[in-house]
């Protein structure tokens, strides 16, 4: 982007340096006074020169033919987005985005814009630089190819470009050669123009970064910070630049130039120097002069002339010997192709078959999802270098996301075997393994990334999730807190560290690092579903289902999330539209069997019993071995009193979980319904023995032990209940109704009373009071408590009939 303009001239800042002072530095850096390296962070100004346009020279012309479109809707898009004159060259990637109608428009504009550059006289002195200096790196937000085709062309030398953050764990821990970093990709690599591509730096780039900063000092010229990326990267770590740890940065701005406002933050916050500057070519060559290089005189032509005559006589020599050698051969061979023709012409032999360059688009099609044709490059790369650790790897991860498993672990196998201190591959291993369910191998691998690049946060979280997968809760917790301590404004590692939380019922915890998840990222749906189920966990319905809800809005083709707004809705008992959003999860994904079982839940709720087994019957279907599914068509048929049925499917859940207890009492539950008593009694005792704290599955079995006439043991379990759940108001009657039978009846009156009170608007409970009080000849009281209950519940029978005896005991008293 441009920088912006000022209407007066600056006067000079406290931490601003002249630039003689700089070129003094620079000149005394050079002649080893000073052990420092230098790297330069270039931006759109510093390719104008070379006959590219700046991002604010783009946005002025599209500013024209917007105008000249709808005059009235431009306008109107300007004031909804705030862009005035003074703002709008900030506002790029908004223009782009308006004005280029398809993706693939924008991209062939801009690489027209950029075929005829030429590099200016600035980027053949940064070759230089580059080729004969300490000063070895390029960190730039431009997608042309100007920095290495000054390099190749002048200084006869290939850096390394690192084009996309694909491969940008690729650089050698020790730069001795050129390096060029893209961090908005290469021009051929799908570059980064739209607003939300330059929200958020790759996670990619940061360990580059990180290693470069910690070496060089970051020169900053040509590049107005106007992209969010980058910016918010530099001002996240501004601390490390303060203290030293990171090289401390020059910001060179051009002319009368003033900073954007992040750039003075960045700069004033890290201790930085402001450089004013004429241009980025004046600049270069200044800078150039102070390390030793010469600028080119009348009498270099010819020299410049001589090497290009050189290498073509040598190409000329080389096919002179290739002919010579093939005419012998065919001379001796009879029916061989002649010499001519098995030579390739000069044309076809120099058109770019560079591997690199393939590998360039093998990326570029796996980031455009051609998975196929990322497929068919690496294969071929792959047959050319089968000991290249690289293309194995990245063949592997294109493989993985294809869901070809099996083929993906024999890639990411290869590149560990080719190089074994690899954290990358290693972890990409580990990743490979995990999806199989093969935990323990993939623990194995994650925990080697991490011995490799202990620092690494990436690797760290990784580890985390093999762990919490393993149910090692606790060092799955210990892996994902160091990710966060390591990159604290990661959204991804917060929202991880939170899932794991959330496992271990540290609810507020998981809360926080949930809430700090979507602070960070509000834009990702994922966060919002995860913020959202924890708060549902805490019962927290409205504020879980808000977050649902944005979840759905963010992405309303995500069956998960639709399945999970209606849970909560559910829970709500919204059950029309908890219905309406679980019936989309199934329209969008229809062969998951979970959806269709939770479809069936809230339909069982509707008493649509019908309907509901359908959908439980589906899910079976699609997983026959699902003990969940065959208790959840056990329930339904339940309730429609097929017990037989009902029976056969929950003893088909408990077959395959045995140690199930919600299982285990739920067929109690059809059996006691069957009066099988004996056998209810000894699921619910199983379901007592597996989880003894449990207060549901000790009022059931005092239940069973009760119609038993197993009194004294039926007391105990339900007193056990109400013990576990003091609050529960169905236990407290559960456990009245047993000792009005023992005859105990002031306890029993006692227990029913705190029913009545926990919820005054529940008829039964009211009733069975006045009945327990009907026995205790307390009639008035009994009255009233059951007149209530009538008014609670007209249609009862029972109630009914037992309004008229206690009126008649009155009548009789």
């Amino acid at each position: 982007m441009a920088q912006n303009k000022s209407s007066t001239k600056a006067g000079m800042r406290k931490n601003e340096w002249k630039i003689q002072g700089f070129l003094k530095l620079i000149r005394q850096v050079h002649e080893g006074k000073y052990q420092k390296k230098f790297c330069f962070v270039l931006g759109a100004g510093a390719s104008r020169s070379s006959g590219i346009p700046t991002g604010q020279e783009l946005v002025n012309r599209w500013e024209e033919d917007m105008q000249e479109r709808n005059a009235d809707e431009h306008e109107a898009w300007k004031k909804r987005l705030g862009i005035t004159d003074t703002n709008k060259d900030q506002h790029y990637s908004d223009y782009y985005e308006e004005y280029f109608l398809e993706p693939e428009d924008g991209y062939n504009y801009l690489k027209g814009e950029m075929a005829d550059a030429m590099p200016s006289a600035g980027y053949v002195v940064l070759a230089y630089l580059l080729c004969q200096t300490p000063h070895k790196v390029v960190i730039t937000t431009n997608f042309d190819h100007l920095v290495e085709k000054a390099v190749n062309e002048y200084a006869h030398t290939i850096p390394l470009v690192i084009g996309h953050e694909a491969i940008a764990h690729h650089v050698p821990s020790q730069i001795t050669d050129p390096v060029v970093f893209k961090i908005h990709n290469d021009l051929l690599l799908k570059p980064k123009s739209v607003k939300r591509d330059l929200k958020i730096l790759p996670e990619e780039w940061k360990a580059p970064l990180e290693r470069v900063f910690r070496e060089y000092h970051p020169i900053f010229i040509g590049y107005a910070g106007n992209d969010p990326s980058l910016m918010d990267f530099l001002l996240e770590n501004v601390e490390l630049f303060k203290d030293r740890k990171w090289k401390q940065p020059y910001w060179m701005l051009y002319g009368e130039d003033q900073p954007t406002e992040k750039a003075e933050r960045f700069v004033n916050g890290a201790g930085g120097l402001w450089i004013r500057h004429e241009g980025f070519d004046i600049a270069l060559c200044q800078i150039g002069k102070e390390m030793g290089y010469v600028e080119p005189k009348d009498e270099d032509e010819e020299a410049f002339l001589k090497d290009a005559r050189q290498r073509f006589a040598a190409l000329r020599e080389s096919f002179g010997k290739l002919k010579a050698t093939l005419n012998m051969q065919s001379s001796k061979t009879d029916g061989q192709p002649t010499a001519d023709s098995a030579v390739l012409s000069l044309d076809e032999l120099l058109q770019p078959t560079d591997e690199m360059q393939q590998y360039r688009n093998a990326v570029r099609a796996y980031y455009e999802e051609r998975y196929n044709d990322a497929l068919d490059i690496l294969k071929a790369l792959i047959t050319e270098r089968p000991d290249n650790a690289h293309y194995h790897d990245s063949l592997g991860v294109t493989l993985h996301k294809m869901k070809h498993y099996e083929e993906a672990l024999v890639e990411a196998k290869k590149a560990v075997e080719l190089e074994p201190d690899n954290a990358r591959y290693r972890n990409e291993l580990g990743i490979a393994l995990h999806v199989m369910k093969r935990y323990e191998e993939a623990l194995v691998e994650a925990k080697k990334a991490v011995e490799l690049e202990p620092d690494n946060a990436r690797y760290r979280n990784e580890l985390g999730i093999a762990l919490h997968e393993m149910k090692r809760y606790e060092e799955a917790q210990a892996e994902k807190k160091k990710a966060v301590e390591l990159e604290p404004d990661n959204a991804r590692y917060r929202n991880s560290l939170g899932i794991t939380l959330h496992e271990m019922k540290h609810y507020e915890e998981a809360l926080v690092e949930a809430k700090k998840a979507v602070e960070l990222e509000s834009d990702n749906a994922s966060y919002h579903d995860s913020l959202g189920i924890t708060l549902h966990k805490m019962e927290h319905y409205e504020e879980a289902q808000a977050e649902k809800k944005k979840a759905v809005e963010l992405e309303p083709d995500n069956a998960r999330y639709r399945n999970e707004l209606g849970i909560t809705l559910h829970v709500m008992k919204r059950y029309e539209e908890a219905q309406a959003e679980k019936k989309k999860a199934i329209e969008l994904e229809p062969d998951n069997a979970s959806y269709h079982d939770s479809l069936s839940t809230t339909l069982h709720e509707m008493k649509h019993y019908e309907e509901a087994l359908v959908e439980t019957k589906k899910a079976i279907e699609l997983e026959p071995d699902n003990a969940s599914y065959h208790d959840s068509l056990g329930v339904t048929l339940h309730e429609m009193k097929h017990y037989e049925e009902a029976q056969a499917e929950k003893k088909k859940a408990v077959e395959l979980e045995p140690d199930n207890a919600r299982y285990r009492n739920s067929l109690g539950i059809t059996l006691h319904k069957m009066k099988h008593y004996e056998e209810a009694q000894a699921e619910k005792k199983k379901a007592v023995e597996l989880e003894p704290d449990n207060a549901r599955y000790r009022n059931s079995l005092g239940i069973t032990l009760h119609e038993m006439k197993h009194y004294e043991e039926a007391q105990a379990e339900k007193k056990k209940a109400v013990e576990l759940e003091p609050d529960n108001a169905s236990y407290h009657d559960s456990l009245g109704v047993t000792l009005h039978e023992m005859k105990h009846y002031e306890e029993a009156q006692a227990e029913k009373k705190k029913a009545v009170e926990l919820e005054p608007d529940n008829a039964r409970y009211r009733n069975s009071l006045g009945i327990t009080l009907y026995e205790m000849e307390e009639y008035s009281e009994a009255l009233a408590a059951i007149q209530k209950a009538a008014e609670l519940d007209p249609s009862n029978q029972d109630i009914q009939e037992n309004l008229q005896t206690v009126q008649s005991a009155l009548t009789q008293e």
